[in-house]
């Protein structure tokens, strides 16, 4: 008879749970409203749990297991429309934090070598990429770090103190998406749901999906969805090089007209019709204020 270690029923029990799990998370994932997060969740949770299959070291195997129950709670909260939970696995699946934000940022963390947008700026006296110096101006306070006021530091503390600085600003930047990737988040900011989009494909058959790939959910409404696209529009910074001869004025950041708290005018050319342009371009008079004793 041969011997049979005593972790071995320990193993078992998680086997069950991790495959209960992972069941319960392929469940909740396929649930989510828009397509591309969707996408990322079930990619997200077959990729981890294909890397963790082989490990035999149960402290470890637990604390995974933790893990991935705290995520399966954040999809079910996200799946009955709580906004924190909604807007972080947004952020995940359009690289607004974690690796994939650090990887979109990687093109600009060396500067150009041909001078294309004129002199290189620099920060801390090293010159950096011209669009990441306009991405750091335009979301953070503070690019560099000034000097401290307390002179009993030393010069190494000192540039320590701006390194870290530095290195906190890097991470908190949030890097720009590509047009086309832009102009569909935009679609699905100002997108309605009409019946005569509704349609069911062949990879998801019995589920109701529309025109621009996100799921009917009751929980979460058709004004709600386009008010988590309009939020996620504020953390994507658009870039549009100006041809201008000024090299200071080339890179221009913006942001979508569909973002929350972006104005944009409603007012058309036919309502407009008719008045005179002389009274629309003045400034509208303060009323007066009345003395009352």
């Amino acid at each position: 008879m041969s011997f049979i270690p005593p972790t071995l029923p320990h193993l078992r029990n998680t086997r069950q749970e991790a495959l209960s799990l992972y069941k319960a998370l392929l469940k909740e994932g396929s649930r989510f409203f828009d397509d591309h997060a969707r996408e990322y969740v079930l990619e997200r949770v077959r990729e981890r749990f294909r890397t963790y299959q082989q490990w035999s070291y149960l402290p470890r195997i637990i604390s995974k297991l933790s893990e991935g129950r705290k995520g399966l709670k954040h999809l079910k909260q996200a799946n009955e429309n709580d906004s924190k939970s909604v807007m972080r696995i947004m952020e995940l699946a359009y690289s607004r934090r974690g690796k994939r934000k650090h990887d979109l940022l990687k093109p600009f963390m060396t500067p150009p070598p041909n001078n294309e947008f004129g002199e290189n700026p620099k920060i801390l006296n090293k010159p950096v990429h011209p669009i990441l110096h306009q991405l750091l101006k335009s979301q953070l306070k503070s690019i560099e770090l000034g000097t401290p006021p307390d002179t009993s530091l030393t010069a190494v503390r000192v540039r320590n103190m701006k390194l870290k600085h530095h290195e906190r600003n890097l991470s908190a930047v949030v890097p720009p998406l590509p047009k086309e990737f832009v102009e569909t988040i935009e679609k699905k900011a100002q997108f309605s749901d009409d019946n005569s989009h509704l349609m069911k494909p062949r990879f998801m058959p019995g589920k109701n999906h529309d025109g621009l790939g996100q799921l009917q959910n009751p929980a979460i409404p058709p004004r709600a969805r386009r008010r988590y696209f309009q939020k996620l529009l504020t953390q994507i910074p658009i870039v549009n090089i100006d041809s201008n001869n000024n090299p200071s004025r080339r890179i221009i950041i913006e942001k979508s007209p569909w973002a929350v708290g972006v104005r944009s005018s409603t007012i058309n050319n036919f309502d407009l019709f008719g008045l005179n342009p002389d009274e629309l371009n003045k400034k509208p008079s303060k009323p007066s204020k009345k003395s009352g004793k």
